[in-house]
């Protein structure tokens, strides 16, 4: 049986989307403004989530760059003076879980946890700082 890891279990995660909403703009905006957080709460069995966060706002000192290739909140390190990526800071909102998945390598089975229902959803308030 080839390695089931958390790339292995994103992968049939996002397929499995991909099988749900086959809009293949939905697919592209998510790939873009998601992020995967997983976990294996019991050994063979992966909980796999799509998170999405709502835009930031800019701080002082802050600005849009583009960090591989994406757009990225950014400062310039007073050190250095090199620009750094801003993951997260104190006061962002939380992310939201846009979908979740749980799959168990050793019996294939998939359940399906949630799943943001699309059609009434304000894709507008998410994205990188503007």
């Amino acid at each position: 049986m080839e390695k089931f890891d958390f790339t292995a279990a994103q992968s049939v995660a996002f397929a499995e989307f991909c099988r749900l909403h086959p809009d293949r703009e939905l697919q592209a905006w998510l790939s873009k403004h998601a992020t995967a957080a997983g976990n294996q709460p019991v050994k063979g069995v992966w909980t796999i989530e799509s998170l999405i966060y709502p835009t930031p706002k800019l701080h002082e000192g802050e600005y849009v760059g583009i960090s591989a290739g994406r757009k990225a909140r950014m400062f310039d390190d007073p050190k250095t003076g090199q620009p750094r990526v801003i993951l997260s800071s104190g006061d962002d909102a939380p992310g939201e879980v846009v979908f979740s998945i749980t799959l168990d390598e050793n019996t294939r089975e998939m359940r399906l946890g949630q799943c943001a229902d699309f059609a009434q959803f304000d894709f507008s308030r998410y994205g990188p700082a503007e």
